[in-house]
């Protein structure tokens, strides 16, 4: 196992100079700047795109309005009754039905969206009350695109806060250029670019942002310290109530840490220290009483909804009984299938996840707990009886994965650096799955494909390459 205490240094992973125009770009563009421009141009995309807003007229869709009505029942009308939100949102959302005089249901109501949405939400009924007083005719009323916008540009914000967790991670083990560029491609050549600038009201970027604060703190801030703090086992167990309450499947990802602190407990034991074995259980006993008390909210607004403590989102569309199907898997379609499948829409991240197992010469625990945790989310989700999760552009419910993902291609594009010869191939693969992923993006974004159903392999090659004289044929329509 690595020192992770230590970071790569710049020097010892840099290629040699070589006088290839490319290598020269590449090292002239610095970490930060790369990741900055990221984060800024999604930003900048998507407040572009808000004078020209959905087919619907709203700024927010699909599961979006669901946690938007959450967080504005709670604000606006102090109360977890949906019923006035789920009827303005009549034409375009359709809450479950429900017993005459029982609460409309919500199964979006998650807690986590509420708690990261809220400062951003209660800016714009700041902002929305100024202008009122103004006399400027914006209505406070919780609705407008104040709000919509709001919550949007939060999103894209833990998206941003996501990234820097998981480059901060990819740097103990990579140089800097490596790390900044593999984040670059994978964010370009994958789901998590749509879910950042065109569908921001979902829950991904809140999904990954929360996985990634959750796995950089054990990680940056537990992992290899002698004496740990209590402040830091305190803030883990409330990311981690957090991130559950944002997607319950993401809970999967506190084994690593629980993992871990066993291992270290019993270590210590061995060692005979008992004293500082009785430190980190008491610390990790504290982190799991401060997750049970934010996660209470949680439980609280389930039993408000179901009137029952255990009513999850997953359980209630199909039933307990027919949730998930454990001794039949759709482990082959979730990740190959034409149908939304996570490496056949976005093969970049079969090469993200072989490149987690090239951590393994660098630190064989890290990696074989990434490598776990990504095989307990195929499992999950194949298990469940909606595994191509609808609408979605490509395997949505896996962005829980970006930091594994991450790092998974920091290390590829690292063994790359330190043989420079490979570098025009890698650069040339990488251009090639950008600009598949954004002929994909325009496909699925124009509907000139379903978001609801398999597409066929025709449509997943050849259709995907002539989009462009497509959208030339529509423009000439329009004339």
């Amino acid at each position: 196992m690595v020192n992770t205490t230590e970071r790569p240094s710049e020097a010892s992973s840099a290629h040699p100079r070589c006088g290839n125009a490319l290598l020269a770009l590449l090292d002239r563009i610095t970490g930060r700047t790369l990741l900055v421009t990221l984060l800024a141009g999604s930003l900048a995309l998507f407040l572009v795109l808000i004078p020209a807003p959905r087919g619907d007229g709203l700024l927010i869709g699909s599961d979006g309005i669901g946690y938007f009505i959450h967080v504005r029942s709670v604000v606006i009308d102090h109360d977890l009754d949906f019923a006035n939100e789920g009827e303005h949102y009549r034409d375009v959302f359709k809450l479950p039905d429900h017993e005459p005089g029982s609460r409309t249901p919500n199964k979006y109501a998650s807690v986590g969206m509420l708690l990261l949405w809220l400062p951003f939400y209660l800016a714009a009924h700041g902002v929305a009350w100024t202008l009122h007083a103004l006399g400027a005719g914006v209505v406070p009323d919780g609705y407008n695109y104040l709000y919509q916008a709001a919550v949007c540009i939060g999103s894209i914000v833990y998206g941003g806060l996501g990234i820097l967790f998981a480059y901060r991670v990819a740097r103990r083990f990579f140089a800097e250029r490596p790390s900044a560029w593999a984040i670059a491609v994978l964010w370009l050549a994958s789901p998590f670019f749509y879910y950042m600038v065109f569908e921001p009201s979902m829950s991904h970027m809140n999904s990954f942002f929360s996985v990634s604060a959750l796995l950089a703190l054990w990680f940056l801030r537990l992992r290899d310290v002698e004496v740990p703090r209590w402040l830091d086992f305190a803030a883990l167990g409330a990311i981690g109530a957090i991130m559950m309450s944002v997607r319950m499947q993401d809970a999967l990802f506190l084994l690593i840490p629980c993992a871990w602190f066993g291992g270290r407990v019993a270590s210590l034991l061995r060692r005979g220290d008992r004293r500082a074995a009785s430190r980190w259980a008491r610390g990790a006993l504290l982190a799991a009483l401060v997750a049970v008390a934010v996660f209470s909210l949680q439980l609280y607004t389930w039993y408000s909804i179901y009137g029952t403590y255990t009513e999850s989102p997953y359980q209630h569309d199909n039933g307990p009984s027919n949730a998930f199907s454990w001794s039949d898997p759709q482990l082959a379609n979730v990740l190959f299938s034409s149908f939304h499948g996570l490496f056949s829409w976005h093969p970049v991240l079969l090469l993200a996840t072989a490149g987690i197992a090239m951590l393994w010469r660098r630190d064989r625990w890290f990696a074989t707990a990434l490598l776990c945790a990504f095989a307990a989310q195929v499992y999950l989700v194949a298990s469940w009886w909606a595994w191509s999760a609808g609408a979605a552009f490509g395997g949505r419910m896996f962005l829980n994965c970006g930091l594994p993902w991450i790092v998974g291609l920091a290390s590829l594009f690292a063994w790359t650096w330190e043989r420079p010869k490979w570098l025009p191939a890698l650069a040339t693969v990488s251009f090639l799955l950008i600009g598949w992923n954004a002929l994909s993006l325009t496909q699925y974004r124009l509907g000139f494909v379903s978001a609801e159903a398999p597409l066929t392999w025709q449509q997943m090659t050849v259709d995907r390459v002539a989009v462009p004289l497509k959208i030339i044929e529509r423009l000439q329509g329009m004339k």
